[in-house]
């Protein structure tokens, strides 16, 4: 098989998977969000709901995807019992105590990591911390982890 078949074949097999992922996240958009059970994860839902707007520039949904999991980490952590008062937003510390909580593997903690680090300075040339789509993903699973988590 020549070369240039080989290398037609992997992009086809990449733009398929693509159109895979794209339609898979186009599945859990047309999805309902469960409603939200504190006014904290009210704020949350808020900001995931934003995530879904195809209007919005990447990096705006990136950071509605980031406010959202940094909401339910305050309330996962309100919940635990941390004073909240005093924090900087946003706040490590919350953060880690709360995908502590949830029990999140580290892939998760990583991809968070770098929205904390892209958030600090959204404008600079940096490139973006992961894709509209992982950051969409992990700010879904963390609101539906947390709602479980609240209610006991």
């Amino acid at each position: 098989m020549s070369r240039e078949i080989q290398l037609t074949i992997a992009v086809a097999v990449i733009s398929g998977a693509a159109a895979l992922i794209r339609f898979g996240i186009g599945l859990l958009l047309r999805e309902p969000l469960p409603p939200a059970l504190t006014p904290t994860t009210a704020r949350a839902r808020e900001f995931l709901r934003a995530c879904y707007n195809p209007h919005m520039p990447p990096e705006a949904r990136l950071l509605s995807s980031f406010e959202a999991v940094y909401f339910c980490c305050l309330a996962v952590s309100e919940h635990i019992g941390m004073a909240l008062e005093q924090r900087a937003h946003p706040d490590i510390r919350v953060v880690e105590l709360a995908f502590r909580a949830l029990g999140f593997p580290k892939k998760n903690w990583a991809t968070m990591h770098a929205l904390l680090d892209w958030r600090a300075y959204p404008i600079s040339p940096q490139p973006k911390a992961c894709t509209d789509e992982d950051a969409f993903l992990l700010a879904r699973t963390v609101y539906l982890q947390t709602r479980q988590y609240l209610q006991g």
